[in-house]
């Protein structure tokens, strides 16, 4: 017993024996204890890529492939620039042409543009009587009939055309190749083209004619005025009509053709376009002259040209 202080409140305090002074007493080790169980562990992460390896040998080449199809042409490159190259030595002279024949009269081309230049012929006679002669530029015309034939100068761009204007009466006025209208100077047969450049005063005429033909006009090829105010080729031989060609209708300068471009068969043409073909009843050897004449309307010629085929000269 131990005690601490000594008046009143003292505490005694009773000590056992002394223990084995708080030091722990091993005993013996005991048996091992059996295996636990293997615990699922989480996959761990990926690592990371390895460095490339090695490059491996090169393989053996393959085989050709087969030929592709061709490609589609390229376009044509730019032209090139060259330098102009050097003047050629000149060739030698060539040999001396045969000697041509001489001028050719076996066609007959006759061109008149009608430029008036003479004094107006006035006068009446019977038909195809000359009543005076019209000078033109290019030469002179054989007048006969009722009627004056005088220069009309109202229309621009055709100088000094040539007015026919009728008189009153059935005689009508004409201008024509020859002394008279019986003066026959060529064969229908011989025709190879005629063309005029015409106008009407009227759109409509009942008895005007322009062309080839006898005196009798038992055969002609004419072209002619309607009453319908239309062109028309007629054509007669021995005294019997083919069937007419109705052509363009009348206005102002046209220009009319007649072709024949092969025995018998004749062309008609206004402002040089086709408006049909006669093959029947076409003169041939007969001959003939030419005239224009009109019977009831002013008739305006600015130009005519006259071609025949070959002739016997």
């Amino acid at each position: 017993m131990v005690t601490r202080g000594g008046g009143p409140g003292t505490r005694v305090y009773l000590q056992g024996p002394q223990g084995n002074q708080g030091r722990s007493v091993v005993g013996p080790r005991g048996a091992t204890g059996a295996t636990g169980a293997t615990g699922a562990g989480v996959a761990g992460a990926t690592g990371a890529t390895g460095s490339t390896g090695a490059t491996g040998v090169t393989g053996a080449t393959g085989s050709t492939g087969a030929t592709g199809a061709t490609g589609a042409t390229g376009s044509t490159g730019a032209t090139g620039v060259g330098a102009t190259g050097a003047t050629g030595v000149t060739g030698a002279t060539g040999a001396t042409g045969a000697t041509g024949s001489g001028a050719s009269f076996t066609v007959l081309e006759f061109i008149d543009d009608m430029v008036a230049c003479g004094a107006d012929i006035t006068g009446s006679s019977a038909r195809g009587t000359r009543i005076g002669t019209y000078v033109t530029a290019r030469g002179a015309w054989s007048v006969s009939g009722s009627g004056t034939v005088s220069e009309d100068a109202s229309s621009a761009g055709h100088i000094g055309a040539v007015k026919l204007t009728q008189s009153s009466g059935a005689q009508g006025v004409r201008i024509h190749l020859g002394q008279s209208l019986s003066s026959n100077v060529l064969r229908f047969e011989e025709l190879e083209e005629l063309e005029l450049s015409v106008k009407l005063a009227s759109g409509s005429a009942s008895s005007l004619n322009i062309g080839l033909g006898t005196f009798s006009y038992s055969d002609f090829i004419f072209a002619q005025a309607t009453i319908g105010g239309t062109w028309n080729l007629a054509s007669r031989a021995a005294s019997v009509d083919a069937t007419p060609i109705t052509g363009a209708v009348i206005s102002g300068y046209q220009r009319l053709g007649i072709k024949q471009p092969i025995l018998g068969q004749l062309d008609f043409y206004i402002n040089q376009v086709l408006q049909g073909s006669i093959t029947t009843h076409v003169p041939g050897a007969t001959t003939c002259t030419f005239v224009a004449e009109t019977y009831d309307t002013a008739l305006t010629i600015d130009a005519i040209r006259l071609k025949t085929k070959t002739l016997s000269r």
